[in-house]
């Protein structure tokens, strides 16, 4: 092919790369509708790409992530010294003992992970 010329654009490509690049960006959960929406897709379009990318183990994989990441963050409240709410009159005394938000957050994190792993893999 010669420089300079446009190469052909497979559409369920282009729409499989605009979902990952705009799911990148997202700071929020999104519905396939808002997905659909923002990007112009059809919906049974989006949807039939979600659902092939969850099926290539793609959700499987950030899930897996946030359960590690919401454990690395548990985890990194332990050597923290309590300085406001309950335990702020322990002092260097919490030190060593870790955030009870931080532990039902991770909690709560590794459950909504498990139970959506298991829906997926249910098929």
């Amino acid at each position: 092919m010669e420089k300079g010329k446009n190469l052909e654009v497979v559409p369920a490509i282009e729409r499989a790369l605009n979902i990952f690049g705009y799911l990148g960006n997202q700071n929020k959960p999104m519905t396939l509708k808002e997905i659909a929406g923002d990007l112009d897709i059809p919906s049974v379009s989006t949807f039939r790409i979600v659902k092939y990318l969850c099926s290539r183990g793609y959700l499987i994989e950030a899930l897996d992530a946030m359960k590690i990441a919401a454990e690395q963050g548990k985890e990194s409240t332990r050597e923290l010294v309590a300085k406001v709410g309950r335990a702020s009159h322990l002092g260097e005394r919490s030190r060593g003992v870790l955030d009870a938000g931080a532990t039902s957050c991770y909690l709560l994190l590794a459950s909504m992970s498990g139970s959506i792993k298991n829906f997926i893999e249910a098929g």
